[in-house]
């Protein structure tokens, strides 16, 4: 078992923590407490710099690499506090549309997430509790000729507020138990979106209200 960052890995750490520290000053950070829009600066440079095409599949346009270039990543945005929905992007959304999504969807998807054209997030709690249950999901997803119809509400949205879709995992209805969990892509503009306040004002926590929602 390798313990140890590759060459490329050290690269990696040392290259993201050098703009991170010219980017992401403290003064940016509190910034974003009175305006949210502080940190768009931020976010176009990592789409220049490629990062949010980290884990995406070189064939969807991304760059292919793994769990740990990731996670390198991630912890020099954590260092310095970096707001932003690139956790919410490339940490959730990204490998649950690589394992679940149709290949029309995975080009679609992960190619604008690769480009810097989408961002996104998963929605998956629900006020009954904070834990995940496949069996306690009341969120439900009715057949409508060639779609779907979503009714429910999620909580604890990671970077709710700035991203432009949500990976909702709801119940198709008619089923029970474990079986029968779907997850469906939704628009941000055919929910009712509400901020919650929480203490890490850099990573915006929303509640989704899923009204009869129409997808594919």
């Amino acid at each position: 078992m390798e313990l140890e960052f590759t060459p490329e890995q050290e690269e990696l750490r040392d290259s993201v923590r050098a703009v991170l520290a010219r980017e992401c000053p403290s003064s940016l950070v509190r910034a974003t407490r009175d305006d949210p829009g502080a940190a768009d600066g931020l976010w176009k440079q990592m789409v220049d710099l490629g990062w949010p095409a980290l884990t995406v599949p070189e064939e969807s346009g991304g760059l292919g690499l793994g769990a740990v270039e990731l996670a390198v990543v991630v912890e020099e945005l954590g260092r310095v506090i970096a707001p932003g929905p690139f956790v919410a992007t490339v940490g959730q959304l990204v490998p649950i549309v690589r394992e679940l999504g149709s290949p029309e969807q995975q080009q679609e998807l992960l190619g604008g997430v690769a480009a810097g054209t989408i961002t996104g997030s998963l929605a998956i709690s629900e006020p009954a509790g904070a834990s995940f249950d496949p069996a306690q999901v009341t969120t439900t997803a009715t057949e409508a000729g060639d779609g779907w119809r979503l009714r429910g509400r999620k909580t604890g949205v990671l970077s709710g507020a700035d991203v432009d879709l949500f990976a909702v995992v709801a119940r198709v209805e008619g089923t029970e138990g474990d079986d029968g969990v779907g997850v469906f892509v939704v628009d941000r503009t055919d929910c009712e979106i509400t901020r919650i306040d929480a203490m890490d004002f850099t990573r915006s926590l929303v509640a989704l209200e899923l009204d009869d929602v129409a997808v594919p």
